[in-house]
């Protein structure tokens, strides 16, 4: 199983310079180290484990956002743009997202993988959540894309069908929505997977 992280490719780079904003923005209220934890999911976890594909918005869990709400912090640029080859693209926050919605294990936070280590003196720790529990996250919407990217961490080897069976057998004990239908997508997925030549 592959463990080795994207993070000099343009978007990872502009994910970090994001997150470098926010940094400021908390600085200006406290210098506790780790006040406040950052854990990435989505379409930005996917490239930082993968380089598969990019995304228009940063899918991510702060572990202290009533913290954040109570002092007022503000990501001062919301956006960032950058080259993605020919084109310019804009990274901007998603204020919607909340990883609640789907099945989590509950350790998901305990394994995320640090992000910047040199940076464990900030007041922000950005974490990415492990292959795992990304794919686990996609479990309950399970749209086209949802599919595609838990296929493309089994077949880049980021992950083991036995280690995502029992990551989201686990998860599923309590989880709040359909764990019958999230159940059903997981044998669908891996069905898909093992249906694939050369795995």
């Amino acid at each position: 199983m592959s463990s080795s992280l994207y993070l000099a490719t343009p978007f990872s780079m502009a994910i970090l310079q994001f997150f470098g904003h926010l940094r400021e923005d908390i600085l200006s209220k406290t210098t506790e180290p780790g006040s406040v934890k950052a854990y990435i999911f989505g379409g930005c976890a996917l490239h930082i484990h993968t380089n598969a594909r990019v995304s228009n918005d940063i899918d991510v869990e702060f572990s202290s956002a009533e913290w954040m709400r109570k002092n007022n912090i503000v990501i001062s640029k919301p956006s960032i743009i950058y080259a993605a080859g020919p084109v310019r693209r804009t990274l901007e926050l998603d204020s919607q997202f909340t990883p609640v919605l789907g099945p989590l294990h509950e350790d998901y936070q305990d394994d995320a993988i640090l992000l910047q280590k040199h940076h464990l003196d900030s007041p922000l720790w950005l974490y990415v959540v492990t292959p795992e529990d990304l794919a686990v996250s996609k479990l309950g919407r399970f749209g086209e894309r949802d599919r595609e990217d838990i296929l493309t961490l089994l077949k880049m080897k980021k992950m083991t069908v036995d280690n995502f069976r029992e990551r989201a057998t686990e998860a599923l004990k309590y989880y709040v929505g359909s764990p019958e239908a999230a159940k059903s997508h997981l044998d669908y997925v891996i069905w898909q997977y093992n249906q694939l030549p050369h795995r």
